[in-house]
């Protein structure tokens, strides 16, 4: 009954009326609707669990008020459903429930002048980290401040801090995370470009976590994680075009400062195409994580091993236009001390607006 439910909603989603949707922002003015609408199919095996095969639909819509002199107001609401339940999401290593509906984001941004925002609610981090660190679905709760300054040429200088709640899918975990992160940009918004970020991330409040099942495969002792969590991260990001689609090329290095070994992590990535933009979109990244190089519950969730691992990521898709798109993705992943390799395949389609 679960899958034909989900199934059911997936059809509803292919037919939703986005583009009255977008003729009703338009006329509102300062009202702009957004949203999407992903189906995932994955099935993972070689686990130190049972293979998972699943089915998950996720559905978000919220709004935008702009019209406000130097201000704007924004909020969303979130759904899923899976075809495998709550209580599997521990186990799972999940960043979100299998069934569950939530706010999304509701959050105040204050538009100082054209170089400096502050911004306070829940809602997306302002900076820019890969799925070594952070999971792009979480909604952050907290205060943050960005900076932007650049010339004619698109060269100049970044700097976004903040203090978050991470906002845990699970009860009484309540970690705090705060964050700088400043970036050189030259060219930014031309058709080859290039960035160097470089943050601090600072993950506090963990004492007690891994009693509560969450360490995943971090180190502890006893109740608490053996290592504290202070990431310095680098990363370097150029973007071009090459024989008609556009390129990217990223590195990432991560250094954990509170840890006295195992404390490294690294990840490269090169994309060729862009889904955003319609068309085909191909990549390939690895990464290879030391056992305490960054905190496993805040990692992207894509990946099974958050660290103490090294694996390797293909993937192919396509955007039909830019508000539908789908994408294949494909893992390989193996956990220090040993060759067994653990095999997931992603299938995504998603709709946005």
């Amino acid at each position: 009954m679960r899958t034909q439910l989900l199934l059911g909603c997936l059809l509803g989603s292919l037919v939703a009326p986005l583009s009255a949707l977008a003729q009703e922002a338009d006329s509102d003015g300062g009202l702009v609707h957004f949203g999407d609408v992903r189906y995932r199919y994955e099935r993972i095996r070689n686990l130190p669990i049972p293979d998972v095969s699943r089915h998950r639909l996720r559905a978000r819509i919220g709004f935008e008020y702009l019209d406000t002199p130097g201000w704007e107001f924004g909020a969303a609401v979130e759904g899923q459903i899976s075809t495998d339940s709550n209580v599997d999401n521990r186990s799972r290593k999940d960043a979100e429930r299998s069934d569950n509906g939530n706010l999304d984001q509701l959050y105040a941004r204050w538009l100082v002048n054209d170089e400096f925002t502050a911004t306070a609610g829940k809602t997306m981090l302002p900076f820019r980290l890969s799925p070594l660190i952070w999971d792009e679905d979480l909604r952050p709760i907290g205060l943050s401040g960005s900076y932007f300054r650049a010339d004619e040429n698109g060269n100049g200088f970044s700097f976004d801090a903040g203090y978050f709640a991470p906002d845990y899918i699970f009860d009484n975990e309540k970690p705090r995370m705060a964050a700088v992160q400043g970036g050189w940009h030259w060219h930014q918004g031309q058709t080859t470009n290039f960035r160097a970020l470089l943050g601090y991330i600072d993950f506090d409040k963990l004492e007690g976590l891994p009693a509560r099942g969450v360490a995943r495969t971090n180190r502890r002792v006893g109740a608490n994680y053996l290592s504290d969590f202070e990431l310095l991260d680098l990363q370097l990001i150029l973007r071009t075009e090459m024989m008609g689609a556009p390129w990217e090329f990223a590195l990432d290095g991560v250094q954990n400062l509170g840890a006295d070994d195992a404390d490294q992590a690294g990840r490269a990535s090169v994309v060729v195409g862009d889904i955003d933009r319609g068309g085909f979109e191909m990549g390939l990244a690895y990464q290879r994580n030391q056992r305490d190089s960054v905190l496993a519950i805040a990692a992207s969730d894509d990946w099974w091993f958050q660290s103490f691992s090294r694996g390797v990521m293909p993937w192919v898709g396509y955007g039909f236009n830019e508000n539908i798109a789908f994408r294949l993705s494909a893992f390989e992943e193996r956990r220090d001390l040993s060759n067994d390799g653990t095999h997931r395949l992603v299938f995504d389609f998603f709709t946005r607006w």
